[in-house]
């Protein structure tokens, strides 16, 4: 499936584009991200029917959209006071973030690469793959096995971008292996994030800010930050991420404890 999507993007999506008359640095262009997209959260859900796995049982459910919706939203809210807050006090300067995009397209970035990137990716890389690998090691009852299967899963996540980084990002092999490496750590936070809260539409969202971050402002200096400023900067970004995925961890575990049974090998 790597290769096809990869293939898609690098052969079809060109033909698309001139067939909806879209130059290669028209924004617009983005939109044709949801193809491949919709393909691989047809794959993924198609895949756990087969399987006989209920989409609710990997947390894949209106419900947890519903739930998972709001502490995102929580998370960002958050997030962009904290950050104007420090920027403020700190004495920064502030623009607009994404000031070269209309706010139609600023959504329709953000729906793309939250759904049709984050969750899509999720749905197949966590909510099947790495629940299958957990239940194939028996990791429901081994916390080893279980940190086995994350790291398996990291590993197959980042193995499966590489047709994408040759084909379409056009990176030369050389390259391949720092990018890999930077792939694996996210496919490990990713998935420690999706074993903690264990809805895929939350960790998808999450996954879909970090391609496209819903920040409102950008944070400049006249001169480059000190250590102190920076620390107080990315304090900003990852507080509200940890205590809004410890919150959620939380709640879930009080009114959604069957999200947390043992993944069975079918």
């Amino acid at each position: 499936m790597a290769i096809f999507l990869a293939g898609w993007t690098a052969y079809v999506t060109p033909t698309l584009q001139q067939v909806f008359g879209l130059s290669s640095t028209d924004p617009w262009r983005v939109v044709l991200n949801v193809f491949p997209g919709a393909i691989m959260l047809g794959v993924g859900y198609g895949v756990l029917r087969l399987e006989g796995i209920r989409a609710r049982g990997v947390g894949f459910s209106w419900p947890h959209a519903r739930s998972g919706t709001v502490w995102f939203a929580g998370i960002i809210i958050v997030l962009n006071v904290l950050l104007l807050l420090v920027a403020v006090v700190t004495g920064g300067q502030l623009s607009w973030s994404y000031s070269d995009l209309t706010p139609i397209l600023i959504i329709v970035y953000a729906l793309i690469n939250w759904v049709f990137v984050g969750i899509a990716e999720e749905l197949v890389a966590r909510a099947y793959l790495q629940t299958k690998l957990i239940a194939l090691l028996g990791g429901g009852q081994s916390r080893f096995r279980k940190a086995l299967a994350i790291v398996v899963a990291a590993v197959l996540f980042a193995l499966w971008h590489v047709p994408q980084r040759l084909l379409v990002a056009g990176l030369d092999v050389s390259q391949l292996p720092v990018n890999l490496l930077l792939l694996l750590v996210a496919g490990l936070v990713f998935g420690v994030l999706y074993e903690t809260t264990r809805n895929v539409i939350f960790v998808g969202l999450l996954h879909g800010a970090y391609n496209f971050a819903p920040i409102v402002a950008n944070v400049r200096y006249a001169s480059e930050g000190s250590a102190d400023i920076q620390f107080l900067l990315l304090l900003a970004v990852a507080g509200p991420v940890a205590i809004g995925v410890w919150g959620y961890y939380r709640w879930a575990h009080d009114h959604r404890t069957s999200d947390f049974r043992p993944p069975v090998a079918g």
